[in-house]
């Protein structure tokens, strides 16, 4: 089963009119505790260049993502390595997979993308990508603070790594 799938037989569809009542939360997780959050940045594009930032505040989440997200967080904080985030870069966005015509898990408000423009999506034939493309900047540390909540870390996708992506589902 394709992370869309799974996603689609729990959630529906994520463009019916009642989806996110049913399945989603505007979080802001500074609400939670989680105080450095207040200075994760959202960039602002111009022409496809980012003019400039505004703060992260709240962002619209799948209820059990964000339950994920928030232990994440924790684990994050346990081991001081929260700093690694510097920009949010989106959740909830109705989109297709880039150069697909399945779903992508952000219309869920399934996954998220963090300091996007340091983690670009890696285009290289598979074998001339190398550990250090898979990870971007994270530290393995911080990788690990998120895979070890269930979350999958885009990084590790096969032909296409995303090290910008973490998902509630493998996809």
């Amino acid at each position: 089963m394709t992370a869309q799938e799974e996603l689609l037989q729990k959630y529906g569809n994520p463009d019916a009119p009642d989806y996110n009542q049913k399945h989603t939360v505007l979080w802001n997780p500074t609400d939670d505790g989680h105080a450095w959050w207040a200075n994760v940045k959202v960039p602002i594009y111009e022409n496809n260049q980012v003019s400039g930032y505004r703060p992260a505040g709240a962002f619209r989440v799948n209820v059990d993502f964000k339950v994920m997200l928030h232990n994440a967080f924790l684990a994050l904080e346990a081991q001081n390595l929260q700093g690694e985030i510097e920009t949010f870069d989106g959740c909830e966005v109705h989109r297709h997979v880039r150069n697909s015509l399945s779903e992508s898990t952000h219309s869920w408000a399934g996954a998220t993308d963090f300091n996007a423009v340091k983690n670009q999506q890696v285009h290289k034939p598979l074998n001339q990508i190398t550990p250090a493309d898979r990870q971007g900047q994270w530290s393995a540390p911080f990788i690990k603070c998120f895979t070890d909540q269930g979350i999958t870390f885009g990084g590790n996708f096969i032909h296409v790594p995303d090290p910008m992506h973490f998902a509630m589902v493998d996809g």
